[in-house]
């Protein structure tokens, strides 16, 4: 797997397929040594659109080496974007009910679970938070026969580029609206047309789509994931969930953020058209305390195209900043 070699160690570096209620769900996972005895902490990913795993494979290599390799770091697939069995018209709230049955099914009693959301992965990890603390040994435990439930302690939520308000009245979501609400066909028709081509022929293309003049590296899991996804139902999936995206992400959930506010950590970028940098600056205003961060490096939205590596680095620094501040304050 591209990136793999670059952790070393016997880490157990794995890509698989979970059914998680009825939606197939791709899984790749990077677990510490004996994983089973040691696995104290997971750093779960929440994907953006398109919100498929192999894009995020190279972050979670270098997350798992920036947090010295001492916490598991998962991704999981939306429902509408697992490779092999992708299901069409889904819905923020559908991906928001399937990452909390994930959660649930899937992580072990007893340990720590530290989330991650990329964009509109940010929205589905807010709307998430008060049943995963419900569930979570933060909260009262359970009566009865519930206490055999699965229960973990839920860690910091950290929002990188967070699309969790006004997005259809962003740059770059009334640049897209035409094409969501008017053109959706055009792409997928479009898909299948290249979908035919030989693989060397999309390779050039997907070279030329994601040219930014920034003389940084296209990563090659990036060309091998857009290429094997350029398919005409994946491509309508995604529009299909931008699409409920922009109609249902509208106002700032204000009272959500102020109250888990002391577990949620949003960084915002300085140049980003999906979450503008005065985003940043009235949630600043409207919850008093909040911690959010802006990008002093430059990294762009689509972090996982090129900048994996320096967003993985600027993740770590802020986690071991937040947790180790976390733990002063617990001590004191």
């Amino acid at each position: 797997m591209a990136g793999a070699a670059a952790v070393a160690g016997e880490e157990l570096v794995k890509f698989s397929q979970v059914i998680v209620g009825s939606w197939p769900t791709d899984w790749f996972s990077v677990t510490p040594p004996h994983g089973d005895d040691t696995q104290k902490t997971i750093t779960l990913i929440i994907p953006g659109n398109p919100g498929i795993v192999r894009y995020y494979t190279q972050f979670c290599l270098d997350l798992y080496l920036e947090l010295h390799q001492q916490s598991a770091v998962w991704a999981i697939s939306h429902t509408c974007h697992s490779e092999n069995d992708a299901i069409p018209n889904t819905t923020v709230e559908r991906e928001v009910e399937h990452k909390v049955m994930f959660i649930k099914k899937f992580v072990p009693r007893g340990c720590k679970l530290r989330l991650v959301g990329h964009s509109i992965g940010c929205q589905m990890i807010l709307k998430s938070l008060d049943e995963l603390i419900e569930h979570s040994n933060t909260s009262d435990p359970p009566n009865g026969p519930e206490l055999a439930a699965p229960q973990f302690t839920l860690g910091q939520s950290y929002m990188l580029f967070p699309t969790i308000e006004r997005m259809k009245e962003t740059p770059q979501g009334r640049y897209v609206w035409p094409v969501l609400a008017y053109f959706w066909w055009i792409p997928p028709f479009i898909g299948s047309c290249l979908s035919i081509l030989p693989v060397s022929v999309k390779e050039k293309l997907v070279h030329m789509c994601l040219y930014d003049g920034s003389g940084l590296r296209l990563r090659q899991h990036v060309i091998d994931s857009a290429v094997s996804n350029v398919r005409p139902d994946m491509m309508r999936n995604m529009l299909d969930l931008a699409h409920n995206e922009l109609l249902t992400v509208t106002e700032l959930d204000a009272a959500a953020i102020t109250r888990h506010k002391s577990r949620l950590v949003f960084y915002y970028g300085s140049q980003d058209s999906w979450c503008p940098v005065e985003f940043r600056e009235q949630l600043i205003q409207r919850v008093p305390g909040v911690v959010a961060y802006l990008c002093q490096k430059g990294i762009n939205h689509a972090f996982v195209v090129r900048m994996s590596t320096l967003m993985a680095s600027e993740l770590g620094n802020i986690i071991r900043e937040v947790e180790e501040l976390e733990m002063v304050q617990d001590s004191g």
